[in-house]
């Protein structure tokens, strides 16, 4: 059952801050990150292991986890169709976080991860904007920690 601490995976703000939004929000973030997964018939194992230090995210296992990081990014309309990152709708989430603590974190976070990665595209932004949110952010860590234990839990 779906636990109320303090969650997520993903991420950058449109990622991590919608695990720790309200209640309704958590929900809609979870159940996409559901259909993600399933769409793209991605091996959450696979992708936890992205958590780990000096994994080597390069190799090709790890394309899925990315692309299902892009496909959230997507349903909640912070990237476009062509794979870019749209920094005004991702910084729309910022009054939807309940948590203040997070909140903050957000606005200390998402603005130095987005510049590193704004020139991306796709599969690529989406995951290095949530690698970057999580290696700069315990409470990211803790979220995207907390998201694949819980996709872990839901698997058909």
């Amino acid at each position: 059952m779906f636990s109320m601490r303090t969650p997520i995976f993903i991420i950058s703000l449109s990622l991590f801050g919608l695990a720790l939004g309200g209640d309704d929000l958590k929900t809609e973030f979870l159940k996409k990150a559901q259909e993600c997964v399933k769409e793209g018939n991605v091996d959450v194992v696979v992708c936890k292991e992205l958590l780990d230090e000096g994994v080597d995210d390069t190799q090709d296992k790890y394309t899925p986890c990315k692309c299902a990081t892009a496909c959230m990014a997507k349903k909640f309309g912070t990237m476009d169709a062509n794979g870019a990152l749209l920094k005004d709708e991702i910084q729309k989430f910022i009054p939807k976080l309940t948590n203040i603590q997070m909140k903050k974190e957000a606005e200390r976070v998402f603005p130095v991860c987005y510049e590193k990665v704004s020139e991306k595209k796709d599969c690529e932004a989406a995951y290095l904007l949530s690698k970057c949110s999580t290696k700069m952010s315990s409470m990211g860590m803790n979220a995207a920690k907390y998201t694949l234990d819980y996709l872990l839990e839901k698997k058909d």
